[in-house]
């Protein structure tokens, strides 16, 4: 598993830097303008439609579905079921999205209320356009999760990086022809170039599709069920997502800009390195079932405590060196101060949520394969709403800073409700929890902790020679003093630490 993993997080790498390339030119092209503000309220409308249909979810939901299919009634059993359910929720989307085109107007009068005229009627000609992504993106989703099941791990990745580069070359060939609509057109564009090259990839793998929207001894009764359950949680996301937007749009121009930048830069971390491990976990845990919580608890161990430490040693770095980081990424004069110092906030507090979302994101795999969906998605439901009483509350005592705030909270939410849901489904076992905080693993946190706030006071406001010296020295003085601490703790035991972490 370890070879599969560091395969994807290789293609994930690639792909990611790509997309990092992509959301630098973006700002350096475009900067923080109202202009932006437009297109990124536009795509949270967007974003906000495909979550209402619940591919993502259904599509989830499928994969153990599928699996239990194909091991009881056969490989062309399992095919078929999943060709009816992409086919029905294709026809259903296009009809959704037909309806939205013709109200368009009024979606983005209510997400993007505090835009000036003018904005939203940009916004409103950007989300007519972009409103075709939905079909293409939730097509995506069920071949992604139909790879999985076939346990063709790196496909999907590889599909990413080649929508990453077309959108990249793109946006490089033609920003100054078309301005802010290449961003439009590079998104489509790479989209539609990565359902062709999934759907090639699929049936390569052996999956034979049929064009048939009903069948005998086929129910889809108990997935549209799920549905009807997570489409409170569905709503309750848009809520919470509305929210932001709503909120966002009455604050000073550029600032729906900087939020969507810096959830840019954390998704292409999040996608590298979390996301890969997830699904492989997804895929092993759901074949799991049967050999009962036991086995799930301690196949999930050592991944779990590698995650939560490589992401807390990752916030130390970010902690150390955003300021540097985003000023070589989004250059000195692309964007004003008060909106850099607001991008550099919002950047160090993502990276710390990642902590709890890689904790969530695994206990919600465990979660949907122990079939406790519905009741994950209930207090979701709950989580999302109260996710978005504090966005209002927070801008509205706080203003940007409060803005800053909403997504580390929204996800230590989520990831609490997550393994809530997942200890009541027997995983983690309590013998789990002994040994996932021994005294290795919390000592080596710890060490992690005091070494990144050491460096952070005594290079804080300090610029001793040029951006990229700077982040070399205060990286630099981490590792040397975090190998110390890690060393002392150890008694320069290297093999006691190796066995620790390789498990």
């Amino acid at each position: 598993m370890f070879r599969i993993i560091s395969k994807l997080i290789g293609i994930k790498f690639v792909a990611s830097l790509f997309g990092l390339i992509y959301s630098i030119l973006q700002v350096r092209y475009f900067k923080a303008t109202s202009i932006v503000d437009s297109f990124f309220i536009a795509s949270a409308a967007v974003n906000m439609i495909i979550s209402l249909t619940q591919g993502g979810q259904l599509a989830e939901t499928i994969l153990p579905e599928y699996i239990k299919h194909r091991d009881n009634k056969g490989k062309d059993f399992a095919d078929l079921f999943f060709s009816i359910v992409l086919i029905r929720i294709a026809i259903i989307v296009s009809i959704i999205l037909i309806i939205c085109w013709f109200i368009s107007a009024p979606i983005i009068n209510v997400i993007g209320s505090g835009l000036s005229e003018e904005s939203k009627d940009l916004a409103v000609a950007i989300f007519s356009m972009n409103i075709w992504l939905v079909l293409f993106t939730i097509i995506n989703s069920f071949v992604n999760t139909l790879m999985l099941a076939y346990r063709i791990y790196g496909r999907s990745e590889l599909v990413g990086l080649i929508n990453n580069v077309v959108s990249l070359s793109l946006l490089i060939l033609f920003h100054n022809k078309f301005g802010v609509w290449i961003l439009v057109y590079s998104l489509i564009f790479g989209k539609f170039i990565e359902l062709v090259v999934s759907i090639f990839f699929l049936r390569k793998s052996g999956f034979k599709f049929s064009f048939k929207i009903t069948a005998e001894d086929i129910s889809l009764t108990p997935l549209f069920n799920i549905l009807a359950t997570t489409s409170k949680y569905v709503i309750s996301t848009q809520v919470y997502i509305g929210t932001i937007n709503y909120v966002a749009s009455f604050l000073p121009p550029g600032t729906v800009s900087i939020f969507n930048y810096v959830q840019q830069l954390s998704s292409k971390a999040s996608n590298m390195i979390i996301i890969p491990v997830s699904n492989v976990l997804f895929s092993e845990i759901s074949g799991m079932v049967k050999e009962g919580v036991g086995k799930i608890s301690g196949f999930i161990l050592r991944p779990l405590q590698n995650l939560i430490l490589f992401t807390t040693l990752v916030f130390g770095v970010v902690m150390l060196s955003s300021d540097l980081i985003l000023s070589i990424l989004w250059g000195n004069d692309s964007i004003n101060f008060e909106l850099f110092d607001l991008g550099n906030t919002m950047l160090k507090l993502c990276f710390f949520g990642f902590v709890f979302f890689s904790i969530g994101i695994i206990f919600r795999k465990c979660a949907i394969s122990l079939g406790s969906s519905i009741q994950l998605y209930q207090l979701w439901t709950y989580g999302q709403l109260f996710s978005a009483i504090l966005t209002f509350l927070l801008v509205r005592f706080f203003s940007e800073y409060g803005l800053a705030c909403v997504l580390l909270l929204n996800m230590s939410i989520m990831a609490g409700i997550s393994l809530f849901i997942s200890r009541k489904s027997g995983v983690p076992d309590d013998y789990f929890f002994n040994r996932l905080f021994s005294r290795d693993f919390i000592f080596s946190i710890i060490c992690i902790l005091i070494a990144t706030f050491l460096i952070w006071s005594i290079t804080y406001n300090h610029k001793y020679f040029n951006l990229y010296l700077d982040l070399i020295l205060r990286i630099s003085l981490f590792v040397i003093l975090l190998v110390s601490l890690l060393a002392t703790f150890y008694r320069f035991d290297l093999k006691r630490f190796k066995n620790f972490i390789t498990g």
